[in-house]
């Protein structure tokens, strides 16, 4: 059988022991005031604290027209939320399965969102570039896919299908 012995805990052997130590009445009396170094930084941290606040004023938000006013597929709320598991539950369907439904479509959102200036999506004013630029999120879905709608039958921008 083993006896396992420890040494007791000299007073001021850690910082929070010396911290206690240095309290008047050997750790039990109110907590010392604060230095004078310690008083202009907090001094300093209150003046700074509210111009930090307004700071996000500065960050130019997205640029969020819709020319084509109508009924999305959902709400506003949720479509900034999940709008990414939609396409690519959409995705997913039509390349997987071969499902084909025109309710979470890419197609469908660009033809909506699509400025009336521009025929795009994409541009410092585009529906989808302004607020994944805001959010910093990489927008790659037009690597493949087109970034405005189809074009009628007749008319021809030189851009191959």
């Amino acid at each position: 059988m083993s006896l396992i012995t420890s040494s007791p805990r000299k007073r001021g052997s850690s910082r929070w022991l010396r911290f206690l130590d240095s309290r008047p009445e050997g750790g039990k009396g109110p907590l010392p005031l604060l230095g004078g170094n310690d008083v202009l930084g907090f001094l300093l941290l209150l003046v700074l604290l509210p111009s930090l606040a307004f700071a996000a004023d500065r960050t130019p938000k997205p640029s969020i027209v819709i020319d084509k006013p109508g009924k999305c597929v959902s709400d506003v709320e949720t479509m900034r939320r999940e709008h990414p598991d939609m396409l690519k539950h959409q995705r997913d369907q039509t390349m997987h399965k071969g499902i084909r439904t025109p309710r979470f479509s890419l197609n469908g959102c660009v033809e909506c969102h699509a400025s009336t200036k521009t025929g795009s999506v994409l541009g410092d004013q585009g529906f989808c570039q302004s607020c994944h630029a805001y959010a910093g999120v990489k927008l790659d879905c037009f690597e493949c896919h087109a970034a405005g709608p189809k074009l009628a039958a007749g008319t021809d921008r030189g851009a191959k299908p």
